[in-house]
């Protein structure tokens, strides 16, 4: 390898592999979604949904000076200490698992979005919450995307499990789509160490 001239000796770029960022976003967002053929959506290489989930929690608290972050109860156990480590100073939890009913909290997940202050970072599950596997219908997503708007929420959402929860790449990215359809600026930790079993590459 050390021999063949055709293959790059080099470091990667700042941004990451290049040829992979373009069908990362396309896969995320869909190929033909406007805001990637008007430049408004662009990809960052990282060390997979971790990695990608520090990046952007170091951006938006030393950038924009974000400082409260909710997570979902139960979620998986490194979103606190990964924003916490990127100086994040106000973690809180909105309520999700209902385990009576063995269902989401709907109402509680609601009304705690609507306690929440302006400018809050609201971690979100693509598709496959971890660790219940329960998600949002489309019409729960919308009302969640309405009191979102409305409180001036950021929306972060964590995607480690696309294709996995339905079994089809565009449906279990409904939810990112349609946030992004409504306006929403939005950050998105996408990750392939499950789905393309992309561990240690």
């Amino acid at each position: 390898m050390a021999e063949d001239e055709s293959l790059l000796h080099e470091y990667l770029p700042v941004l990451g592999y290049r040829l992979s960022l373009r069908p990362s976003v396309s896969m995320l967002l869909g190929e033909d979604n406007p805001v990637i053929a008007e430049g408004r959506a662009f990809g960052v290489q990282t060390l997979s949904g971790t990695g990608g989930l520090r990046v952007g929690a170091e951006f938006l608290n030393k950038h924009l000076k974000y400082t409260t972050f909710y997570y979902s109860n139960p979620t998986w156990e490194n979103h606190h200490l990964v924003f916490m480590n990127s100086g994040f100073t106000q973690p809180r939890s909105y309520r999700y698992w209902n385990p009576e009913t063995r269902a989401i909290d709907f109402d509680g997940l609601i009304a705690d979005l609507k306690g929440a202050p302006e400018n809050s970072v609201i971690i979100l599950h693509a598709c496959a919450h971890n660790p219940t596997g329960i998600d949002p219908t489309h019409e729960q997503w919308e009302k969640i995307a309405d009191v979102m708007e409305e409180r001036k929420l950021f929306p972060f959402f964590d995607s480690a499990y696309q294709g996995f929860a339905s079994g089809d790449l565009d449906r279990d990215a409904w939810a990112v789509r349609y946030f992004v359809k409504r306006g929403f600026e939005l950050v998105c930790a996408q990750s392939y160490a499950k789905n393309f079993g992309l561990y240690s590459k």
